[in-house]
């Protein structure tokens, strides 16, 4: 990436399964970028701070920064069980474990730890920039971001939700039914949308099916946004450290070769009338705002209720569901860590037991 512009804090936003990773992998082959895996940190520590009391002192910084290792180190293994945390390592920030002092000595707040944290692991790739992607099961407000770095720039990828939900059931990180699927997506953009509207000299919004059958204008609007040249080389997402790790296990096979542009409007074979029925009735004004197509009018007075008590239900049905409680587990897990620190826990043993 050729550019006189300092590193300024990218970050790589959409729903999950609408295809950030996929554009992560593409942003690494065409821009001297380079991309860690998933790191989910900034969010859910930003709102603890005070857990571990005024940073301009030098202890707490190093109490802090070890607590976030313990969180990557435990988040990352549980990213994906098909694979080893062996893999990962590379294109981790783990791998700054012995730049500690570094990232201790960049400042006296979390938001300098933590760019620094990026900045290292930029340097160390030999790249010039650094993007962060990091799709949330639940909505994590941009301003988050925006509070502890300056200037953040934000590249929202849009992709159709009736595609993201159907892709997003598959996997193994799913919700626990089609409604709250929907409604997550929902929320997911229409948050960012709104971001975006308050910043926008620092947002970029590109739809995932444009990135798929024109990827070369989607890329050239991209580096525009972020005042660098992407490099001439074919698109192959092997070349891409992130792609090549995150090309196995299932999650992300997309990223073993090319593009795939029909990868696209599956839905309307994957799901019943009724389903698209239920997402128009619930996503419907959604839908239209990011200018998808509707495939169905106005549901008769009967269906509108029988989809009013089915949303009830779903949502009902999800706080019995174990798979709720371990999503929502991620958001308190530096507390936890915090206070089996401080009983004296082994970190290895509570990693251990998390898994």
């Amino acid at each position: 990436m050729k550019s006189n512009a300092k590193m300024l804090p990218l970050f790589l936003v959409g729903s999950p399964r609408s295809g950030t990773t996929l554009l992560s992998a593409i942003l690494e082959v065409k821009f001297n970028l380079a991309v860690p895996m998933e790191t989910h940190f900034v969010p859910y520590f930003s709102r603890l701070l005070w857990l571990w009391g005024d940073l301009s002192i030098r202890k707490n910084r190093e109490r802090l920064l070890d607590d976030m290792f313990v969180f990557l180190d435990i988040w990352t293994a549980r990213n994906n069980p098909a694979r080893s945390i062996d893999n990962y390592w590379g294109v981790s920030l783990l791998s700054l474990m012995e730049q500690k002092e570094e990232i201790i000595s960049a400042g006296e707040t979390f938001g300098a730890m933590a760019k620094k944290m990026f900045d290292l692991f930029a340097q160390n790739r030999g790249c010039e920039h650094w993007a962060d992607n990091s799709s949330f099961y639940d909505v994590e407000p941009l301003e988050n971001w925006d509070y502890h770095f300056a200037d953040i720039h934000v590249v929202h990828l849009i992709r159709d939700g009736r595609d993201a939900t159907i892709s997003w059931l598959k996997s193994w990180f799913a919700p626990t039914n089609f409604s709250d699927t929907t409604s997550r997506w929902v929320d997911h953009v229409k948050e960012k949308k709104s971001w975006g509207e308050k910043n926008p000299q620092r947002y970029l919004e590109i739809y995932y099916e444009d990135l798929i059958d024109d990827p070369h204008a989607i890329i050239a609007k991209i580096g525009s946004f972020i005042k660098a040249t992407p490099n001439q080389d074919p698109i192959d997402l092997q070349k891409s450290p992130y792609g090549r790790v995150l090309g196995v296990g299932g999650t992300h096979d997309l990223l073993k070769g090319h593009i795939k542009s029909g990868n696209k409007g599956k839905w309307q074979k994957e799901m019943s009338v009724s389903q698209q029925q239920f997402f128009e009735y619930m996503a419907g004004s959604t839908l239209k705002q990011f200018s998808y197509p509707l495939h169905h009018g106005d549901c008769s007075m009967f269906l509108q209720w029988f989809f009013t008590l089915k949303r009830f239900f779903s949502w009902f049905k999800r706080l019995f569901v174990k798979n709720f409680y371990l999503r929502k587990a991620k958001s308190i897990l530096p507390i936890i860590i915090f206070v089996a620190r401080r009983l004296g826990i082994p970190a290895k043993r509570l990693i251990k037991w998390l898994r």
